[in-house]
């Protein structure tokens, strides 16, 4: 196996476990007080690391 094709899969595994995260976070907004500061939180974290990579 190859250094690029080992890099293309984890950049699959890495971008599927953000949208994983993300739609934890989205869950956790509808349990309550907490569960909207953590999925708040979890989606501005989430979003930030997105935006930080693609620049």
């Amino acid at each position: 196996m190859a250094d690029d094709e080992i890099v293309q899969q984890l950049t699959d595994i890495h971008q599927t476990l953000e949208l994983i995260a993300l739609l934890l976070a989205v869950v956790a907004l509808s349990q309550g007080f907490f569960g909207l500061v953590a999925g708040g939180v979890a989606i501005l974290l989430l979003v930030g690391n997105s935006i930080i990579r693609a620049l």
